[in-house]
């Protein structure tokens, strides 16, 4: 039941909310004259959007590749689901906090990181200008997780 959800099945569904969300919100900003949107700097936005993602493409088959390596050499074998579950979420949820945390602590991740927060405007699509490089080393910080026996996948 829970290999269908990845990151494919996310961006599937989650993407057209997001659209009709931004969508929404230009249209409340250009009704307010809040001037939260230029045409420029959204397309920016969607410019990284898309190299990150098509990186991350790229990436999927090396990253899934060492995460499979880790998770062979595995210490832990889970029995019990629920406390599978948590830990992946959990530990996802955290060593996620760790990268971001170290993305801007640290100058060379920072060089990479700063484009995320680069735009003259607070919107919803500048959460979508990622990095472009991230997805090269972005997966390493997660290595932990397929040592502790969660499988790369999820």
């Amino acid at each position: 039941m829970f290999d269908i959800l990845n990151q494919d099945t996310l961006y599937y569904w989650s993407a057209p909310f997001f659209l009709l969300v931004i969508f929404i919100e230009m249209y409340f900003s250009y009704r307010t004259k809040a001037k939260n949107y230029e045409f420029k700097d959204t397309a920016t936005n969607v410019y990284f959007a898309l190299a990150n993602f098509s990186l991350d493409l790229l990436m999927k088959a090396f990253s899934f590749l060492v995460m499979g390596l880790c998770y062979k050499y595995r210490f832990i074998t889970w029995d019990n689901q629920v406390v599978y579950w948590l830990v992946a979420f959990i530990g996802q949820d955290f060593l996620y906090y760790i990268h971001h945390y170290v993305d801007h602590h640290s100058r060379f991740f920072w060089a990479v990181h700063v484009t995320h927060h680069n735009s003259q405007f607070y919107n919803i699509s500048t959460g979508f200008r990622s990095p472009v490089l991230q997805p090269l080393f972005r997966y390493m910080f997660f290595l932990p997780l397929a040592f502790a026996g969660i499988a790369p996948l999820h």
